[in-house]
């Protein structure tokens, strides 16, 4: 017999329970990954993101889980609902607590339902919509939503009657190239120049750039990484950034098979390190997550985040780049538009139909979009 569960915390379960749901590739949806936000308070009380995660058991075999937390902010998400939350307080509603089947602080789309290959997907679509809209009215939520699910999952929850949300990303795609130099050769000759002169330009100064493996990321390096991570997050953001060094820390110790972090260091006698760019990796694909810089250098940010990611997936032979969200100017370097997912189920909104509306507007000027960006792209064929 079918039976929803919902706990506070992934010590609940065990790594192996859960990472049967949504297999061994997703960094993002792995037990070490979110018990690593868990254990180092990134996620709690304190932060807005209340853990809730939701289980479905079929006797006493857990059969399907989701990463889901009651939110009571709309920070850290990257497919933003403020001007929903707007509305309900100009109107004197109140908009939050909401529920959020996602993963914190990071736009990469992966599964959200995972479940046993033998349970169909629509039995644990119209299961969890059904234990959300239970939790919802206990807890007085306005809405539930899922972000960056797969493309199934998507239409999965728009067939249980959730609205659909779409945006756009840049992604890398490796098209078989041998080498950068193959990939360059591939873009028109004025966007091939630029490039190899941004490149070059930075080459000749007193730097040098090392691409360390996560099992050789030393406590030092985590800590100089990390005070470039909060340095930058301050100058944009005024706060320095959601994540602890403690979380870094530990990914490190549990999972560094899956991280790589490239390192800009000054060419002294004692070289210290000036920025980093900290990816996750998959069988398939790779992940632009986290960057900082402790100065202001031309091009620093595309070569860290950028060439050199490209670059590792064609050596180690990656289908695709993510480079995290937004960012037009990462067009002429060969990033795609492509588009991202979310889906949104409102309980008893005098809103529901306006933002039904803007969901269907938002699909539409996103097709747009894509179709504008996509001749701007700087290869050949286009």
């Amino acid at each position: 017999m079918l039976h929803n569960h919902f706990v506070t915390s992934l010590a609940e379960v065990t790594p192996q329970q859960w990472n049967s749901l949504f297999g061994q590739h997703d960094p993002f949806c792995d037990y070490r990954f979110l018990r690593a936000l868990e254990q180092h308070h990134c996620v709690g009380e304190h932060s807005g993101w209340l853990p809730q995660y939701w289980l479905l058991f079929d006797g006493q075999k857990l059969i399907a889980a989701a990463p889901l937390y009651i939110k009571r902010h709309s920070y850290g998400e990257y497919l933003f609902d403020w001007g929903w939350a707007e509305a309900y307080q100009r109107h004197g509603l109140r908009y939050y607590p909401k529920l959020l089947a996602a993963i914190p602080f990071t736009p990469a789309s992966g599964c959200r339902l995972g479940h046993l290959d033998a349970i169909e997907l629509a039995t644990v679509t119209a299961q969890f919509t059904a234990a959300v809209t239970t939790l919802a009215q206990q807890i007085g939520a306005s809405n539930a939503q899922v972000l960056f699910p797969t493309t199934a999952q998507c239409q999965q929850l728009a067939d249980q009657g959730w609205l659909t949300r779409r945006d756009l990303q840049f992604h890398w795609l490796n098209r078989g190239y041998a080498d950068f130099n193959d990939f360059l050769a591939s873009m028109t000759a004025r966007k091939r120049k630029s490039i190899s002169k941004e490149r070059r330009r930075l080459s000749e100064l007193p730097i040098t750039i090392r691409c360390v493996a996560g099992a050789q990321i030393s406590p030092a390096l985590w800590q100089q990484f990390y005070r470039c991570y909060q340095q930058t997050y301050a100058k944009r953001s005024g706060h320095g950034g959601y994540l602890s060094l403690g979380f870094f820390q530990e990914l490190g110790r549990v999972m560094p098979e899956q991280l790589l972090l490239q390192v800009a260091y000054s060419q002294h006698a004692d070289p210290q390190v000036l920025a980093a760019a900290l990816f996750f990796k998959s069988d398939s694909t790779l992940y632009g997550r986290y960057w900082g810089t402790m100065v202001e250098l031309d091009g620093l940010h595309f070569e860290l985040c950028y060439y050199r990611g490209i670059d590792y997936c064609i050596r180690h032979g990656l289908s695709r780049f993510e480079s995290g969200a937004q960012g037009q100017h990462k067009i002429p370097r060969g990033f795609e538009p492509q588009y991202v997912y979310g889906n949104a189920l409102l309980f008893d909104s005098p809103f529901a139909d306006a933002i039904s509306d803007f969901c269907q507007q938002e699909w539409q000027q996103m097709a747009q979009h894509k179709q504008q960006l996509a001749e701007r792209l700087p290869f050949k064929h286009q």
